[in-house]
């Protein structure tokens, strides 16, 4: 047999190309799926660097917060065509921007950076109320926000209140034009406003400012009765209040007829905004003279006003339709009694 080694060399070369052409082929289809597959399924990693789109129509607004029992309010707003925040924290009064604001609309999750204390925050929406923890220094603490109504018609009144054992009365009200209200405390004998009154009609959750001590009282109403506590220099402390069986412009309200010191004549009181405004006649006299410094609590029925054109503070306690009580005069005390007409 011949072989013809120049024929058989030519077909093996000829082989031999073909087979690394198809191997350089296969190859490269490999690398064109690679790539291919880069595009529709690959994500490169997001660059934290850059703001994220956020939407924050469903928490716009003012919130009031607890932080690590740190009162203050939060606010997120539009400005232009972006969303912004801040915090408030009462103890500093100041306002502080927020950062990298991220609000999930499906489940509520919520982010925010406080750039000055280094604070990363998160929290979730249920409702009107935010729950959440943050991180500082490298450790976690809680906080919480809720948003409620300046509606107080379901709390309107006077209730009676006892914070960490100090009775007072606490107030609410309509002034004409807004919602209102004000404390008072025995121990200080005097009244105080109220800021930043929020109330949620379907929870019962009241939350509500009182200025001069720094202090921020939440409570739930559950009838006629109002638990809860406050926080002060950082400390909680527990308050409760209850209605008034009668509220003070009923109790007091209206005329009187007195007697002072077997001097017959009338007295009168009447609702002037947030104060009481009082007047006194006597029959000897014949006028009428305007009263000042008009003080009544509703939960003991004590009763004090002054008569200044004759320097005489009156004092007396309610009891039903009669006030009975002393004023003084001259260096010496008097009785003296009113009752309805």
């Amino acid at each position: 047999m011949t072989v013809n080694f120049k024929k058989d060399s030519g077909r093996m070369l000829m082989f031999a190309i073909f087979f690394l052409a198809l191997s350089t082929t296969l190859l490269s289809l490999s690398a064109c799926v690679v790539a291919g597959e880069r595009g529709p399924y690959y994500r490169e990693p997001r660059s934290e660097a850059g703001p994220r789109p956020v939407d924050l129509r469903r928490i716009e607004g003012q919130w009031f917060t607890n932080v690590d029992n740190n009162t203050g309010k939060l606010q997120f707003y539009r400005s232009g065509n972006m969303w912004g925040g801040r915090i408030w924290f009462d103890v500093w009064q100041q306002w502080e921007d927020l950062t990298d604001i991220y609000f999930d609309t499906r489940t509520g999750r919520l982010e925010f950076t406080r750039p000055g204390a280094h604070q990363r925050y998160s929290g979730t929406l249920s409702d009107n109320q935010i729950l959440g923890t943050y991180l500082s220094e490298g450790k976690s603490y809680s906080w919480e926000a809720r948003r409620g109504t300046d509606d107080l018609r379901i709390v309107e009144g006077s209730w009676s209140i006892n914070a960490n054992n100090n009775p007072g009365t606490l107030e609410f009200y309509w002034t004409g034009s807004t919602w209102a209200g004000r404390i008072w405390f025995d121990v200080w004998q005097r009244w105080e406003d109220l800021t930043d009154i929020i109330f949620d009609p379907r929870t019962g959750y009241l939350g509500f400012t009182r200025p001069g001590a720094g202090q921020r009282f939440s409570g739930t109403l559950t009838r006629n009765q109002i638990v809860g506590t406050y926080v002060w220099e950082r400390s909680t402390y527990s308050w409760e209040a209850r209605r008034e069986l009668v509220r003070p412009a009923i109790a007091i309200e209206g005329q009187w007829l007195i007697t002072a010191n077997n001097s017959p004549g009338k007295l009168e009181f009447s609702r002037v905004g947030k104060a009481w405004g009082g007047r006194i006649w006597f029959d000897v006299w014949g006028q009428w003279e305007a009263l000042t410094d008009i003080r009544f609590n509703a939960r003991t029925g004590e009763l004090q006003f002054a008569r200044p054109g004759a320097n005489q503070i009156f004092s007396g306690t309610l009891s039903g339709n009669q006030i009975v009580g002393n004023y003084l005069w001259g260096g010496s005390t008097y009785s003296w009694q009113g009752r309805r007409p």
